[in-house]
């Protein structure tokens, strides 16, 4: 059974990359971002980042929103000096984004087209998983803000086949190899970096940040496993990578 999953995933990846089954593809899948959620857990979202720091005055980037644009909206009706959203594939049509007053970049995963120490503040919602280049994309973001300048991330780290804490297999895409894993889904949107809390921690270290990891999530269901080291794949692993499944981080630009 393991080797026709892998296979599957394997042509799965293949073939998404001809139009005609990303096409297919794009009527039968979810829309990206928040938008299939309810007007409350988007407040809720929006609430999150706000607490952290007032959006009054502020200059704020959003990455990867995907098709939703209601948190900027609101980040600008709280009084946000600008809103910008940056985005790989354009999600939103020219008529929505002309109503909204935010600007709309498409841009390439990599740079991200704006000049230095610009942005007061920058956010992302269960997005930096997805980065097929999360240093380049942490070295931009360290680029973009202005010194004291804050980024809130929230990244999920399990297997987006599999978004089930109580479940065991939560983590279940960590088994493979690296090679592997490609193979399997770097075309498609369920990739994800399989980066756990350490590494985002030092890969933001390194950038020149300063880190606060303001709330994470632990699998109950891996824990048990993992202290009786029932799952093999983990045990390379502290405790805290293992099992840890979200988190939410804070990161700040010092003032020198």
């Amino acid at each position: 059974m393991r080797n026709v999953h892998i296979l599957s995933e394997v042509l799965k990846n293949f073939l998404i990359q001809f139009p005609v089954v990303q096409k297919i593809s794009s009527l039968v899948n979810h829309t990206t971002g928040l938008n299939g959620q309810s007007k409350e857990a988007l407040l809720s979202t929006f609430n999150d980042y706000n607490i952290v720091t007032d959006v009054k005055g502020k200059s704020i980037l959003e990455l990867g929103p995907g098709h939703t644009y209601q948190l900027m909206e609101l980040a600008l009706q709280k009084g946000a000096k600008s809103a910008v959203i940056a985005d790989i594939i354009k999600y939103l049509d020219d008529e929505t984004i002309a109503k909204t007053g935010i600007q709309y970049i498409v841009y390439d995963g990599s740079v991200i087209p704006l000049k230095d120490q610009t942005l007061d503040l920058i956010w992302s919602h269960t997005v930096y998983e997805h980065l097929r280049y999360p240093k380049i994309t942490i070295e931009e973001t360290f680029r973009l803000l202005k010194p004291g300048g804050i980024a809130l991330h929230h990244i999920d780290l399990r297997d987006h086949l599999v978004l089930d804490e109580n479940n065991p297999d939560t983590f279940n895409n960590l088994q493979y190899s690296q090679e592997l894993f490609k193979k399997m889904t770097w075309n498609r949107s369920i990739y994800v970096n399989r980066l756990r809390i350490s590494e985002w921690i030092k890969l933001h270290e390194e950038a020149g940040f300063n880190v606060d990891v303001l709330q994470t999530w632990k699998s109950p269901a891996v824990q048990e496993k993992y202290r009786l080291k029932q799952i093999d794949y983990l045990q390379k692993y502290s405790e805290d990578d293992a099992i840890t499944s979200q988190i939410f981080i804070k990161v700040t630009k010092p003032l020198s």
